[in-house]
């Protein structure tokens, strides 16, 4: 798995989320979204959104949307549970 990481409340809140719930996150690459790194063909061919934060998985798909990348990381640690367990 890869972490693109970034400035900004998107990924500040993937790496608080992470952070709270003890779940170290890999291989964690900055993208440099002032000089336009998000807006290269590298980064686009994973996320044509050219959003960040993005989680690359071993499986080859990309989570690029901030929600999608807590729920991942609660799944693979569920304790203790920060999106809560039932409805």
């Amino acid at each position: 798995m890869k972490f693109y990481n970034s400035v900004g409340p998107n990924p500040k809140l993937v790496r608080m989320f992470a952070a709270e719930k003890g779940y170290e996150l890999p291989n964690v690459t900055e993208v440099d979204i002032m000089a336009g790194e998000n807006r290269q063909a590298d980064y686009t061919a994973k996320n044509p959104g050219q959003q960040l934060p993005a989680l690359d998985l071993d499986d080859g798909r990309t989570l690029a949307e901030t929600i999608a990348i807590c729920e991942y990381i609660e799944e693979q640690k569920p304790e203790p549970a920060l999106v809560g367990s039932t409805p």
